[in-house]
């Protein structure tokens, strides 16, 4: 056994911290000091001179310490004097011990000490455990995260990548003001600069952030201090509010609607008639949401045409031409049939079509919308706006109009049903005070010849001519009512009607020669009471004119509309009184006019057919030179 040289050496060599120990040639350990023993579970009298040093190696380990010991010998310097070993104590347990062996001089025996490394191995673990989880916990965190140090990013998470549009590689070594549109740069970097000196947390603030790709997001960001290898830097943290920006822009979007909607409704609501109840519906939808122009049209009951209401900065030509529309025609049956919004507007590479072309043209607008109103899925009107400035609508002004429309229908449906009723009553009263007046005048002319008859006497057949004539009064008056009853009973099932052979029947019940026909061969949309229109219309001309009056009756197609004129050499109307010979009942002043039913019976027909009619002068500016009445018939196919 290798002696020690005295007392002071044993004493250092046994108190020692160190992993120590003393082994001969063949590893057998001669000395052990008490860390060993220690350190591996063994009293040193149970190890000295009985084990070898291989015998408390890691199985792993053995070969490379014998292979080392025995290069020693060889070649003290080939070896590493220092290197990292693994000892297994008496109950298993692996350390990891840094040990140190070299010769002792004029021996064959080795000194060997060693650092047990276990504890500080297990911290290390522990230490790039947590770093691992930390640098997984940032990599994947949901939130953007970028590391800034000396004006330059050093890290980027995946969440970073993902906003930023680029990889870690196009990232790390850029400005964080490179990735900052620039409007927003001097503030951000201000900010960055404040930050950095007060060496404080940035109050979260939103940025926008601008993409390789161009594409801007909204972003919520946070800077807060750290260090990043030991020198100062700045954490950047973002969070995309790019959803959440649009869920607010959408709220405030459906409270300004809301905010909208219930002005209208409120509005309408307190309204008094139908017609105050549009404009007002029509100056609110335009004022509030910045439309330049506008008009409502409203559905007439035979399902086929609607009626311009009311307008507001509309050409007035355009109101003229377009008063009453075939709501079967296009663009209007896609509003009124389909149900559906339908937005025209003037994009560069989606131009409208040629109708709807037209129409901007004659509106003098760049683009217009067309609202269908709609009452539990049945449309009753369309309310159309118009805007000149820009060539198209926002979303938002589209749902906030097509809430209008949903919104507004029943309440205009009310006012319509409520016009009507009133209408109805009043018309009714008017057809009573005409049958009154009627009988009165045909009364009076009676009582009026049978005193004539008994004062002063009179020539029989004078006397019979004139009761004839006051009889034919009552019985044309007895004629009309009984038409507007049959009207108003039949249903508007309209039939495929020979134009040409109706007044070819109709002329020949008049004297020969008074009516001159300028007609083809044509087929209309029509039912048996067409013949009762242009008869009412031959028997105003000769009640009006001189007993030399003329009527010329002509037509002309033109896709799918004919035409009709009838005109006499009669009187004429005086210009202010054309717009109002068709009616028997003032919707202004809600009055019976005092005129007799025949033209307001050719109204009515006319606009069961789906036409309109007006009145002119036969030669324009002579209003005494006689009278041109115009209207519109539905074509219909030619039959075989």
């Amino acid at each position: 056994m290798f002696p020690l040289p005295d007392v002071l050496y044993r004493t250092i060599f046994d108190t020692t911290e160190n992993f120590t120990a003393i082994v001969n040639r063949d590893t057998t350990i001669l000395h052990v000091n008490t860390a060993f023993a220690r350190i591996l579970g063994y009293a040193p009298e149970c190890i000295e001179g009985i084990s070898q040093i291989t015998d408390f190696v890691h199985p792993e380990d053995r070969a490379v310490v014998y292979s080392y010991h025995k290069l020693r010998r060889v070649d003290p310097e080939a070896p590493p004097r220092t290197y990292e070993v693994r000892f297994v104590d008496r109950q298993g347990i692996e350390h990891n011990i840094l040990l140190t062996a070299s010769l002792i001089p004029g021996t064959a025996c080795s000194v060997l000490s060693g650092m047990d490394l276990t504890s500080w191995k297990q911290a290390e673990e522990a230490r790039y455990r947590s770093e691992q989880r930390y640098r997984s916990l940032v990599e994947h965190h949901p939130n953007s995260l970028l590391i800034y140090v000396d004006d330059a990013i050093v890290f980027a998470n995946h969440a970073a990548e993902e906003l930023l549009g680029a990889a870690s590689q196009d990232i790390i070594g850029k400005r964080f003001l490179d990735f900052i549109p620039s409007e927003e740069r001097s503030a951000t970097r201000r900010l960055l600069a404040q930050k950095k000196l007060e060496g404080k947390k940035a109050p979260v603030s939103e940025k926008k952030i601008l993409r390789p790709d161009g594409r801007k997001i909204d972003v919520e960001i946070a800077i807060v201090p750290t260090e990043y290898e030991g020198r100062p830097a700045s954490q950047i943290i973002m969070r995309d509010i790019t959803l959440q920006k649009k869920a607010e822009l959408q709220v405030r979007s459906w409270n300004n609607q809301m905010a909208v909607l219930n002005k209208i409704i409120g509005l309408a609501n307190s309204s008094l008639n139908l017609d105050e109840m549009l404009e007002i519906i029509l100056d609110n939808t335009a004022s509030l949401l910045g439309f330049d122009a506008g008009c409502i049209y409203l559905k007439n009951q035979n399902g086929k045409t609607a009626d311009l209401i009311v307008a507001q900065g509309m050409p007035e030509r355009f109101c003229e031409e377009e008063r009453s529309v075939n709501i079967r025609d296009w663009p209007y049956n896609v509003v009124f049939f389909a149900g559906q919004p339908r937005y025209v507007e003037n994009l560069p590479g989606t131009p409208p079509g040629k109708i709807e072309s037209r129409i901007l043209e004659e509106i003098d607008a760049c683009a217009f919308a067309g609202i269908p109103l709609i009452t539990e899925s049945v449309v009753v009107g369309a309310l159309y706006v118009v805007r000149r400035g820009r060539d198209r609508f926002s979303e938002d002004e589209k749902a906030t109009l097509d809430t209008i429309g949903r919104e507004i229908g029943g309440t205009i449906l009310r006012g319509m049903l409520q016009d009507q009723l009133e209408r109805a009553y009043e018309e009714t009263s008017c057809y009573l005070d005409i049958i009154e007046r009627s009988i009165r005048r045909s009364n009076d002319a009676l009582l009026t010849y049978v005193r004539a008859v008994q004062e002063i006497g009179c020539p029989t057949e004078s006397c019979a001519d004139m009761i004839a004539g006051s009889l034919r009064q009552t019985t044309e008056l007895i004629s009309n009512i009984s038409t507007i009853r049959r009207i108003n009973e039949m249903p508007e099932e309209l039939d495929v009607i020979s134009l040409d052979r109706v007044v070819e029947k109709v002329v020949s019940s008049f004297p020969e020669g008074i009516v001159t026909v300028e007609g083809f061969r044509t087929d209309v949309y029509a039912d048996e009471f067409l013949q009762d229109l242009f008869s009412n219309l031959i028997t105003n001309s000769i009640k009006f004119g001189d007993p030399s009056v003329q009527v010329v009756i002509r037509w002309e197609a033109e896709e799918g509309i004919v035409r009709v004129t009838v005109e006499d050499t009669g009187p004429g109307i005086p210009d202010e009184l054309k717009g109002t010979i068709f009616s028997c009942f003032d919707p202004a002043t809600r009055r019976c006019t005092k005129r007799g039913l025949g033209l307001h019976i050719v109204q009515v027909l006319v606009q069961r057919y789906g036409g309109q009619i007006h009145a002119e002068d036969r030669i324009p500016g002579a209003s005494r030179r006689g009278l041109a009445i115009r209207f519109t018939l539905i074509e219909a196919p030619e039959q075989e």
